[in-house]
């Protein structure tokens, strides 16, 4: 019994794959109205993942724009308790 070589048995694999592929197409394309119902979860998870990611961004944009605003304070700061003017953040004190 012979099952035949391994270039007719890729061929084969292709057309069936091509004739799955072509059949799912029309199928997909020869529907011109279809009536179903989505529910208002399906909605709401939309909104919920699109808020999340959103407010995840503008979070991250914040913590970007606040890191030289927070060096600013902190040298503000270190320039109040000493009473001397401050240079650089990572230099060491001056006497």
């Amino acid at each position: 019994m012979e099952c035949g070589n391994a270039e007719d048995m890729k061929i084969s694999i292709r057309m069936r794959a091509l004739s799955s592929a072509s059949f799912a197409a029309t199928v997909l394309l020869w529907t011109t109205c279809v009536s179903a119902y989505v529910g208002p979860g399906a909605g709401a998870g939309f909104v919920t993942s699109l808020l999340t990611t959103l407010s995840v961004i503008v979070l991250a944009l914040l913590a970007v724009l606040a890191w030289p605003i927070r060096l600013l304070i902190k040298r503000w700061r270190r320039r109040r308790a000493d009473g001397k003017p401050v240079g650089k953040v990572n230099e060491p004190p001056q006497e």
